[in-house]
């Protein structure tokens, strides 16, 4: 075996342990954080502690909405709202119209505990997955509420649950003999037992008890959203000249029939290159190609040089060119996010400018070649694009 062999072999296991046993010490730190539970008045909160994570994240998160009284749906002011993480918090204060706004949360893959909390209500708490610009509205039930409905699911953003919901309702049967139910203007149910709601959209829930006396109480309602179903993306992509530059324009056709768009995030080779925020249905991202070369070999006719640029019609020739982007290597990804937090892909390869045939073509490029151009025959690579070509970019 020669000595070349023999040291690329000790490099690479030399490359390997180090590898493994980088690895081996993230684990031990990350084995070494803690995920504590607190039960201060403020429900449950989970901590994280992972250091890479809090290093790596921006705090351009934030979390708003209105929170108000569950009986009369009127703005509860003064209630305290706070988002939890990595063993600290951010809060704000509802103002008289119910609104709070909490800023400087990060933005990274874990979920964030948000807690609100007022004096004579009960806390309520819901894990979101914050962004730049997540919504939720909070309701607090008073504490002398003999009778009221909890939600268990799966919460997704701005207040969406993004699972089927399972309806509780909460009461004390020495005081309550019965407790009625309805769910989107169905007929009235008496409750026993807890039921779960499946269905996509905005459900309206009302129910009414009878106490031990035989008085029935007033009717209540209360809203609560489900979206299950991620967005429908369509990607696809077209080029065109403009300023003697080849362009690659991505169009992304999205739709949610629920809880409406959220944004679509633009990837390269699973690289994030672009977010559009909005409602859609439309989503536009263009890149530049950049050619490095472009080499011309084949018959022509009509030839003519100037000292700016050579012209010429193309009998039979083959083009070969070379771009920052290459059409049949680079991936373009377009990820769609619905405003409850599903989402779906599709990506696609890129274009490149006309050819690699030209039949019966006239181009124009600039006088900066090398190689040879007969008044039949051509064999050479010019710098970047030809600036003119009748040659349409095929949509794929």
């Amino acid at each position: 075996m020669s000595k070349n062999n023999l040291l690329n072999r000790g490099i690479i296991l030399i490359v390997v342990v180090l590898f493994f046993g980088a690895n081996v010490t993230y684990s031990i730190d990350e084995n070494s954080g803690t995920n504590s539970v607190v039960n201060a008045g403020d429900t449950i909160i989970s901590s994280e502690s992972d250091a890479s994570t809090l290093r790596t994240a921006s705090y351009d998160g934030s979390l708003s909405g209105y929170v108000n009284n569950d009986t009369s749906m009127n703005p509860i002011a003064g209630a305290r709202v706070r988002v939890y993480f990595h063993e600290t918090y951010e809060e704000n204060y509802s103002n008289s119209s119910g609104y709070y706004h909490v800023t400087n949360i990060p933005i990274c893959y874990c979920l964030k505990n948000a807690t609100c909390s007022k004096e004579g209500y009960r806390t309520e708490w819901v894990l979101l997955g914050i962004d730049e610009n997540t919504t939720h509205d909070f309701v607090l039930v008073p504490l002398d509420s003999p009778c009221y409905p909890i939600f268990n699911g799966t919460m997704g953003w701005n207040g969406w649950f993004v699972s089927c919901v399972t309806v509780t309702f909460i009461y004390n049967p020495e005081e309550i003999s019965a407790v009625y139910y309805k769910v989107d203007g169905g007929s009235w149910q008496n409750y026993s037992i807890s039921f779960d709601v499946c269905t996509d959209g905005v459900h309206k829930l009302c129910w009414f008890y009878v106490d031990n006396n035989g008085n029935q109480s007033d009717v209540e309602c209360i809203d609560f959203k489900i979206d299950q179903t991620p967005p429908e993306i369509y990607l696809w992509w077209e080029a065109y000249k403009e300023g003697g530059i080849w362009w690659i324009l991505f169009t992304a056709i999205v739709e949610d029939a629920c809880s409406g768009m959220n944004r679509v995030e633009f990837h390269l080779n699973d690289i994030l290159q672009e977010t559009i925020v909005g409602p859609g249905p439309t989503y536009e991202w263009v890149i530049p190609l950049e050619l490095e070369n472009y080499s011309v070999i084949g018959f022509i006719c009509n030839r003519k040089i100037t000292e700016e640029n050579v012209s010429f019609f193309a009998l039979i020739v083959w083009q070969s060119t070379e771009y920052s982007f290459v059409p049949w290597e680079d991936t373009v990804k377009a990820m769609a996010y619905d405003n409850a937090g599903n989402w779906d892909y599709d990506d696609t390869w890129g274009c490149s400018p006309p050819g690699p045939w030209g039949f019966f073509t006239h181009f124009t490029f600039r006088n900066n070649y090398e190689g040879y151009i007969g008044r039949f025959f051509i064999n050479a690579i010019f710098e970047k694009g030809p600036l003119e070509t009748t040659l349409p970019c095929e949509i794929e």
